[in-house]
């Protein structure tokens, strides 16, 4: 099964969601221890809950296309200043392994978890609404397009219900921001 098939495939079990999250804050602790290529319709839709088939999904894949190099899209995702920048919203994000994440005024917390210069970033991440301890992985890959940087995002292991909200919130709080920015 190539790295893709996997992604595809849905991850229904509770119990490795747990296994999942629980070993990402294990490897962060240990660690603490020791596209642009999107409609405007995109940009302005509404964040909506979950219905239908897609309320019981608890990942999903998204792949944008950005003007930019890979160290350009990476720095701008683990940097404060320039996070808050093309957020509009106060972010406060240590860019070691193992380091607190704090976006959108807080609105977003969590831990980087594994952390490739320019290539990959990891994070166990949450809104801070959700119910304390429940965190899911966002993993960003970037690979080279010509003058392009394709960003592949990969959000697993999220509460039922969540997907409308997050598919959408990825688009309009990340990839149109940050395509902007990069102009």
């Amino acid at each position: 099964m190539n790295e893709r098939e996997k992604m595809s495939v849905r991850i229904e079990a509770p119990a490795r969601r747990r296994l999942i999250v629980g070993g990402a804050f294990a490897f962060s602790s240990l660690a603490v221890g020791s596209a642009g290529a999107q409609s405007k319709a995109q940009h302005i839709m509404a964040e909506l809950p979950s219905a239908g088939a897609d309320k019981a999904r608890t990942y999903l894949h998204q792949e944008v296309d950005f003007n930019g190099s890979p160290q350009r899209i990476y720095e701008a995702l683990l940097d404060s200043k320039q996070f808050s920048t093309f957020s509009g919203e106060p972010a406060e994000i240590n860019s070691e392994v193992g380091g607190a994440v704090s976006m959108f005024g807080g609105k977003i917390v969590g831990r980087n978890v594994e952390l490739i210069p320019n290539e990959r970033i990891v994070q166990a991440w949450r809104p801070a609404n959700w119910e304390p301890g429940v965190y899911s992985i966002v993993k960003f890959e970037f690979k080279k397009r010509g003058t392009k940087t394709r960003v592949a995002l990969d959000h697993t292991g999220f509460p039922e219900g969540n997907f409308g909200h997050l598919d959408a919130g990825w688009k309009i709080r990340y990839w149109g921001p940050l395509e902007k920015f990069l102009i």
